[in-house]
């Protein structure tokens, strides 16, 4: 997993990403998670309590340096580093040394472009510039001081050619920048180790900084570089590629099955939801084979759910690789308060008998939070990439994603993160679209509900994280069972959603996700692409609010409730004494009828077709049932 290399590699050139069928996966030109967190914190300004000591002055940095980027997220601890153009995150990267890395793209603080989105150009891309550090007169020649870290080309982004380039500046003691290492696209995406020596007098000074920096084509969030692991110290040697350090890899999985998260009461409709085994992984930086020992403790509130002990759970990692550690499952099944539920989950490992170095401490702790809301969601809430069309030659098509509803409930809202990609979309149109059904494997088109939405309007007015709330402009009532939430659009335009690739809604990074179906015109197919391995980031919202007075306790649902006579040219009896009730067309237009008494509407003035009744009861039950009109 991490090889030392001295000096340039070789030069590669890496094709673009395939095309298959009509769907798949798009670079991203921006970064909708800082956007959004700036948005909603405007104030917000970066850390600023670090030593910015003018160049040649002794306010700077003592040795060692080190930074493994666990300790912040979004941007780098200005502790250490001067600038903060690249971005700190636990996503992009692919089994790094440990879990936090610092990635390099065309994306400026904000998360925007430097300048206009044309791959064709090369660029100047981020910078990550160390604060000043104190490395006085050289003691002792030869083997002594050396910069070392590792780095990684592309990881979950989406394109590195022989164009673009890594390097890496020394500041000597006049204050000009000088390249010491650099590094082109190259075809090899495992992490790599680089270990320079510093012999030369000139670095020897109070003021001496280091420098990494990037060529890159503009496209954005995506021709990706990543560094990890970033360690400048004396007394070492050109030969030690090795640390003592086990540290904590990646998050752990799902607490689910089948989603990353959905609402308490609908998990505990459905217990079996519960994932058998969750992992997180362990790398091991040294050059013999090591034991890992961990444990861990999730507790809601005050209560602890499970804690277990290192001698519970050890495992021998291969030198320079890394493992899984399996945690069993534990039940969750008696949580109270009110939304959202959180869950606390707390990681730890260590060597066994190894007392860690201080230094390397901090990547052996990870914390992370499940949290309960009133959402559905395959996705982690981060985009690695965009999702939509590549080629719509039909101008027309439709994508959406099933959902498996655990309880009957009402559908009031849905999430969907847009992002922007390399073509200007913003004045596109599409229509959001919810079904009930879609003719796929004996099924039928039933479409509940349709909106027409410009993109740049979502996309301007998302503030969760980049998702957007789409209030629905009256509750749907559905069954347990399946339903799908998606988008229609008439003309070839790329369509971007975000796409979590690293870490959704199951444990397997290799499966494709086959909830996605797609139709352009010829009817509906079950995705088939084996590079959308992840999840689309939408997310239907249900419940909670209590639209209908209803307490979610309290909502039975009426799984074949019969209206009668259906057919009918006029008057529909309702078997039930109803609170509320509500008629839709096929296209989830809501109709106007006649109410005629507690359990009778009449609907004589609707033309013949096909409808569907939603109904609360006075005994607050909620039903829904399908109705010809003749």
């Amino acid at each position: 997993m991490f090889v030392k290399r001295i000096g340039i590699t070789g030069t590669f050139f890496l094709c673009a990403v395939s095309v298959f069928a009509q769907i798949g996966l798009k670079p991203l030109n921006s970064n909708p998670v800082i956007q959004s967190y700036l948005k909603a914190n405007p104030d917000y300004r970066w850390n600023a309590t670090a030593k910015h000591g003018k160049w040649g002055t002794p306010d700077t940095l003592a040795l060692p340096f080190f930074d493994d980027f666990t300790s912040t997220l979004m941007y780098p601890d200005s502790s250490n580093w001067q600038d903060n153009q690249v971005y700190v995150n636990r996503d992009f990267a692919i089994r790094p040394p440990s879990y936090g890395v610092a990635t390099f793209d065309y994306l400026d603080e904000t998360g925007k472009p430097y300048s206009s989105i044309e791959s064709e150009f090369v660029d100047n891309g981020d910078t990550l510039t160390s604060q000043y550090i104190n490395l006085g007169a050289p003691t002792v020649p030869g083997d002594s001081l050396y910069l070392s870290f590792f780095y990684q080309p592309r990881g979950r982004g989406d394109f590195i050619t022989e164009n673009d380039s890594l390097k890496l500046l020394f500041r000597d003691n006049t204050g000009a920048w000088r390249r010491v290492w650099g590094v082109r696209g190259t075809s090899n995406y495992d992490f790599q180790q680089v270990l320079i020596p510093i012999t030369d007098a000139r670095y020897f000074h109070t003021g001496f900084q280091f420098r990494f920096t990037t060529i890159t084509h503009r496209w954005g969030n995506n021709n990706h570089w990543h560094v990890d692991y970033v360690y400048l110290d004396r007394n070492r040697t050109f030969d030690a590629t090795a640390y003592d350090d086990l540290a904590i890899q990646t998050r752990p999985t799902s607490l689910f099955k089948d989603f990353y998260s959905l609402p308490y009461d609908h998990f505990l409709a459905d217990q079996s939801q519960a994932a058998d085994t969750f992992y997180f992984r362990v790398s091991n930086l040294d050059t013999t084979e090591t034991n890992a020992q961990v444990r861990h403790i999730e507790y809601s509130g005050s209560d602890v759910l499970v804690k277990t002990l290192f001698v519970d759970n050890n495992v021998d990692v291969e030198a320079q690789e890394s493992a899984r550690r399996r945690v069993s499952k534990y039940s969750f099944n008696s949580l109270s308060g009110d939304y959202p539920i959180t869950i606390s989950r707390r990681f730890h490992t260590k060597e066994s008998g190894v007392s860690d170095i201080t230094l390397f401490q901090a990547n052996d702790s990870l914390e992370v939070d499940n949290v309960f809301t009133r959402h559905y969601a395959y996705d982690d809430g981060t985009a690695e990439s965009g999702f939509g069309f590549n080629d719509l030659k039909s101008d027309e098509g439709w994508i959406v994603v099933e959902f498996d509803l655990k309880k009957a409930d009402t559908l009031r809202a849905v999430d969907i993160l847009i992002t922007y990609n390399t073509q200007d979309v913003s004045n596109q149109r599409f229509d959001f679209q919810i079904w009930q059904d879609i003719a796929f494997n004996g099924g039928s088109d039933v479409l509940l509900y349709e909106k027409d939405f410009r993109v740049r309007d979502i996309y301007d007015s998302s503030t969760n994280r980049g998702f957007y709330t789409i209030g629905l402009d009256s509750v749907i009532p559905l069954p347990a069972g399946k339903f799908y939430v998606g988008w229609h659009q008439d003309r070839e335009y790329n369509l971007t959603l975000g796409f979590d690739k690293n870490n959704g809604y199951i444990a397997n990074d290799s499966q494709m996700n086959t909830h996605i179906y797609f139709n352009i015109g010829t009817g509906w197919i079950q995705n088939e692409n084996k590079a959308l391995v992840g999840a689309p980031m939408i997310r239907p919202i249900v419940g909670d609010e209590n639209p209908f007075n209803v307490s979610v306790e309290n909502v039975e649902a009426i799984n074949n409730p019969l209206v009668y006579p259906n057919p009918t040219s006029g008057k529909l009896f309702l078997p039930y004494e109803t609170d509320h009730v509500i008629v839709r067309d096929m296209m989830g237009k809501q109709m106007s009828f006649q109410r005629v008494d507690d359990n009778q509407i009449d609907i004589s003035n609707l033309v013949a077709g096909i409808y569907f009744v939603e109904i609360i009861t006075k005994q607050k039950q909620r039903a829904s049932a399908k109705l010809i009109k003749r």
